[in-house]
């Protein structure tokens, strides 16, 4: 990526992220914020957990759970921000939204409704996820 394409995404991610941090309360929290919504952005891995996830920020482990499990914001407002910051851009008239089940196999007993059942993606009965999907296209 180009420094100038790079610079761009940077300053849109901090706007963005600008955009939500007053809801955080403390500096150290709304800081917090802002490595845990970078980490979900640079973090691939299959598990997104703490300590993976503060791999990729400069925050530990027990400093992305903390702000996790016992910082004291509010998640309504957060969800209505966010609402609001997506309405606009939701709106156009040749949109649609598309709904869409899908299996995907499983193994463990680690992961919320996984029991055998049937499975598309593999044509027959497996231990398996089912999921539903929202979707929002547009032109």
């Amino acid at each position: 990526m180009e420094a100038e394409v790079f610079e761009q995404v940077y300053q849109d991610f901090q706007e963005f992220h600008a955009y939500f941090a007053g809801l955080f309360g403390r500096r150290e929290t709304r800081e917090r914020s802002g490595h845990y919504l970078q980490a979900l952005l640079a973090q691939s891995g299959e598990r997104r957990n703490a300590e993976n996830l503060s791999e990729a920020v400069p925050d530990s482990a027990r400093g992305m759970q903390r702000f996790l499990t016992d910082s004291p914001w509010d998640d309504d407002a957060v969800i209505g921000r966010l609402q609001e910051y997506l309405a606009p851009l939701l709106g156009h008239p040749d949109a649609v939204w598309v709904l869409d089940g899908s299996d995907f196999p499983k193994q463990g007993r680690k992961s919320a409704g996984v029991t055998r059942q049937y499975c598309g993606r593999l044509g027959k009965v497996a231990n398996c996820q089912a999921g539903m999907f929202l979707a929002y296209v547009s032109p």
